[in-house]
């Protein structure tokens, strides 16, 4: 439980409200904040919304390139290469929207960790957002996509040569610029 909610049920035992009252104030805090889907997907305008996804994203993708680097097989590495090939191909912000996530969703199915393909499978959620389109055209300019084709060719280089650390070094290495070019559109 949250703070606030701690003092809520306190305050509500000793009224002699008990779990009705604080069920009525959870409700009231789930209209106000809405869904927790929602709120990670809501107001990508303000900088510190923006930037807690990325920040997700930098505690568990490194390690999932680690654990592809172990575990990926030769099927997979031959999808991330056509997945690579088709994000290289193109300098349209859509498609190489669709083809990055494509790319990281297959790392977390490479990791062979089905905890990580679910969080992989709410992040794109989230890059389906509307407010993240938006946010995307100013960041999405062909040098940074042809920047983070190279640095995708980077990590599964890593991975296609077994390197767990170095696939982890290098997706923190992407992570990172990705981040840095991310506060940059919200703050020009």
């Amino acid at each position: 439980m949250q703070h606030g909610a701690l003092d809520r049920a306190a305050g509500a035992r000793q009224a002699g409200k008990g779990r009705p009252r604080l069920a009525a104030s959870r409700q009231r805090d789930v209209r106000r904040r809405g869904p927790s889907v929602e709120r990670l997907t809501a107001g990508f305008h303000r900088r510190a919304d923006a930037a807690g996804p990325d920040r997700a994203r930098a505690a568990v993708e490194p390690f999932t390139a680690r654990l592809a680097a172990e575990h990926a097989d030769a099927g997979t590495i031959e999808d991330l290469e056509g997945v690579l090939e088709s994000a290289g191909a193109t300098r349209d912000q859509d498609d190489f929207s669709k083809w990055d996530g494509e790319f990281h969703l297959l790392l977390a199915q490479a990791s062979a960790n089905p905890f990580l393909i679910h969080v992989f499978r709410q992040i794109n959620h989230v890059r389906l957002n509307a407010q993240w389109g938006a946010m995307k055209a100013n960041i999405l300019m062909p040098e940074a996509i042809a920047e983070y084709n190279r640095q995708h060719r980077a990590v599964l280089d890593a991975i296609e040569s077994r390197d767990p650390l170095l696939a982890q070094k290098r997706m923190a290495e992407h992570l990172e610029s990705a981040r840095n070019d991310l506060l940059k559109a919200l703050n020009p």
